[in-house]
């Protein structure tokens, strides 16, 4: 199966990443990632924060991976986000549900 990890993009404009600079590597999603590959999963991480993505960006580089499952990292203040990003996502790509 292909999964790609991801943390939702726009997040590198939240306040504490703006302030302090911070970019740091998802550990917790590198972490997911090294067990799904152990039992042989194919497996991408998007960091959008340290890319710097935005939507569009970000949907691109899902699209032309075509991954079976995506599995989100979210900050609580863009608890909303991911659902918007698959809605645009299943539009764009016509997937289902």
């Amino acid at each position: 199966m292909r999964i790609l990890l991801t943390i939702a993009p726009g997040v590198h404009n939240l306040e504490i990443y703006r302030i302090t600079g911070m970019k740091a590597p998802p550990l917790g999603l590198a972490s997911i990632a090294a067990v799904l590959e152990q039992n042989g999963h194919e497996v991408r991480i998007v960091d959008s924060p340290t890319l710097e993505l935005e939507m569009d960006e970000w949907m691109r580089e899902v699209k032309s991976w075509r991954p079976d499952v995506i599995g989100f990292s979210v900050l609580t203040p863009w608890l909303p986000r991911p659902t918007k990003l698959l809605s645009g996502l299943r539009r764009r790509c016509q997937m289902s549900p």
